[in-house]
């Protein structure tokens, strides 16, 4: 008898079968999808195909006179875009109806009529959203008068749009409104390729009320003329009857301005008087007693030798070493030496004799110059002390210790500024002009702040609470479009009157180094130009008989009588060579 035996289904076989099934399913579930988001297109497709024709019927089949957007040139009795419901489906239909001159009889002024209105292009587009994406269909239709062509009494209205070089600047937003015409305008054109945006058959008056605009870029417009802007630039446009009326609008890339606010350079010091041992971070067979640093003394017997250090130095804007200052005595067999230790990575090391010529062996002198030890190397430093006595009964004694050095920038929070552009919008009654760019803002915390979106613009910082000590763009901060700049504004104790004087070359360069005196009865104050060419002279009077002196190797000397300091003053002088 024969035994037959059966082989069951082993797990790897189950996994294998369940993953190829998973993967059919997966291409079929994948073709249905498709199919479906395929016939949500074509549906929605459809719809937009159906509502478009069915404007564009209705448009024919209104008067040539009426072929026009409300508020639009040429105006008439079509909606420029609504929204309508189909089949749970929103569309956006739009309507753009423009005059066009027709080559065949001549183009512009070389229109053998002299009218170029010939016929109106029609444009529908019905946009909507299917699959997430934003889809549309747009028909183009023309439509011309029964008879002769006719201007219809409007006139031509021409806007170019460029940017700061005078380049035409496309897709631009045009925004056209003019409450002054029946029915009102207020349409929404943009540009070509060539910057403009031209509409023949524009109603004849005025004030057409221009507003030009596009993403990421300044925005530029006509003005209204009242009791404020007088005399506005520019005002708004007229429209003539069979004349075209031009207007030229600048818009450019914005960019970014940063400004940052700083206390000038300054001496400071950090010293210890030996109140206690708390500034110290070694005291071996030292101690802080009365005031003063001593060795050890145990039942009237001082410790023959013995050391101190102080702890880390580390100003957090240190701009440069200057000195070492100790007040001490040392009695006769008694001596005191000081050395100079630096950070290593977390471990206090005596600077070397190449960058302090007799570090190694120490220093004896109460005054040691330290200006020659690099802040870039060397940000941190300890001071360190060495006792030695012959004497048990007597011992070296250190009172103070000072280490002096400058510091900053340090940056100033929270200041508050002011931007002022030198483009104008009009004059005022007093015939002033009206600033088109005044930015009002603030630095933050961190004595700084990013202004956004500025304009191309040359603009002038004044700042409240402070005045201003150094500022490298002393005339105006020059902002070009689609750009990212940063200005740097050093500041002083605010003065109610000051002087800050500007020493530039003939060609407008800054001059370093230069000689500043500035004299009157009873004041002598003098001070050497910056890298930015400015000097400050603060606490001043408001008098009128300063004198001003300004020299450098190489330049003749420029003196000035009767210098008149009131409030915030600021001066320019130029150097020639001598």
């Amino acid at each position: 008898m024969k035994k037959f035996y059966t082989r069951g289904f082993s797990l790897m076989d189950v996994i294998v079968g369940t993953a190829l099934l998973l993967i059919i399913f997966m291409a079929l579930f994948g073709v249905f999808r498709a199919s479906i988001a395929l016939t949500a297109s074509a549906k929605a497709r459809a719809g937009a195909t159906s509502l478009a024709v069915a404007q564009m019927e209705y448009i024919r089949s209104l008067t040539y006179a009426n072929t026009g957007t409300v508020g639009g040139i040429p105006a008439g009795l079509i909606d420029a875009d609504f929204d309508t419901t189909l089949n749970g489906r929103i569309y956006t239909t739009r309507t753009f109806i423009q005059y066009i001159d027709d080559p065949a009889d001549g183009v512009g002024a070389l229109d053998f009529t002299g009218i170029i209105t010939d016929y109106k292009k029609i444009k529908v587009e019905v946009s909507y959203f299917v699959n997430e994406r934003t889809k549309d269909v747009s028909l183009v239709s023309n439509r011309t008068p029964k008879g002769i062509e006719t201007t219809e009494g409007g006139g031509n209205l021409w806007i170019n749009v460029s940017d700061a070089l005078g380049d035409p600047v496309s897709s631009a937003q045009v925004h056209i409104q003019n409450p002054n015409t029946v029915p009102t305008v207020d349409l929404t054109a943009f540009t070509g390729v060539g910057g403009f945006v031209f509409l023949p058959g524009a109603a004849t008056s005025t004030g057409y009320r221009i507003t030009v605009s596009k993403s990421g870029y300044s925005t530029t417009a006509t003005y209204d003329q009242d009791a404020i802007n007088v005399s506005p630039r520019p005002r708004h446009l007229t429209v003539v009857e069979a004349e075209t009326t031009q207007g030229t609008f600048p818009i450019d890339i914005l960019s970014t301005l940063r400004v940052q606010t700083w206390q000038q350079i300054q001496n400071a010091f950090t010293e210890d008087t030996f109140v206690n041992e708390t500034s110290l971070s070694i005291a071996s067979s030292t101690e802080a007693v009365g005031g003063n640093l001593v060795l050890t003394n145990t039942a009237g017997v001082y410790d023959s030798s013995g050391h101190a250090r102080s702890t880390a130095i580390a100003p957090t804007y240190v701009y440069a070493w200057d000195l070492f200052q100790a007040t001490s005595t040392a009695p006769a067999g008694t001596s005191i030496t000081y050395q100079f230790l630096y950070d290593n990575a977390g471990t206090p090391t005596f600077i070397p004799d190449i960058d302090l010529v007799g570090n190694s062996v120490g220093f004896s002198s109460q005054i040691i110059d330290l200006s020659g030890v690099a802040t870039s190397t060397y940000s941190s430093l300890y001071i360190e002390a060495s006792f030695e006595t012959n004497d048990t009964a007597a011992t070296p004694s250190i009172d103070e210790w000072r280490l002096v050095y400058s510091e900053g920038p340090v940056p100033i929070p929270n200041v508050s500024f002011t931007l002022e552009g030198s483009k104008s919008i009009g004059e005022d009654i007093d015939g002033l002009d009206i600033k088109k760019n005044i930015i009002q803002t603030a630095t933050g915390p961190a004595g700084w702040n990013e202004v956004l979106n500025i304009e191309w613009d040359g603009y002038t910082l004044t700042t409240s609470g402070y005045d201003i000590g150094e500022i490298c763009d002393v005339d105006d901060l020059s902002i070009n479009p689609n750009t990212s700049e940063t200005i740097n504004v050093y500041l002083e104790s605010d003065s109610v009157h000051s002087l800050r004087v500007s020493v530039r070359t003939d060609t407008g360069g800054f001059i370093e180094g230069a000689s500043v005196s500035l004299t009157r009865p009873a004041y002598n104050s003098s001070g050497a130009s910056t890298s930015c060419g400015q000097t400050y002279f603060g606490s001043l009077g408001n008098f009128t008989d300063y004198n001003l002196s300004v020299g450098k190797a190489g330049f003749i000397t420029e003196d000035i009588g009767s210098i008149v300091v009131s409030g915030d003053t600021e001066i320019s002088i130029i150097l020639t060579t001598s």
